[in-house]
C-alpha cells in the first residue's frame, strides 16, 4: 500500500498569506509590498488590517 501525500488545502494557504501579510504590515505598513499585499484581499479584509495596523487609506 503507498502512502499518498495530499497537498494543503485551500484553507491552509489562505490562512498562510493572511499571516504573511500581517508580517509584511508588522514591519513596514506604509512600504510598496504591504500595498501591495492589502490590494489582494476583498475590501472587508483590507478594512480590518488597516484598522490593526494603522494605515490610513480608504479602498485600493
Amino acid at each position: 500500500m503507498t502512502v499518498k501525500n495530499k497537498a494543503p488545502g485551500k484553507r491552509y494557504w489562505r490562512k498562510w498569506n493572511l499571516d504573511y501579510t500581517k508580517r509584511v504590515l508588522s514591519t513596514n505598513p506604509t512600504g510598496d509590498m504591504a500595498r501591495a499585499l492589502l490590494a489582494c484581499w476583498p475590501p472587508r479584509i483590507q478594512q480590518a488590517l488597516r484598522g490593526r495596523f494603522s494605515i490610513p487609506g480608504g479602498q485600493s
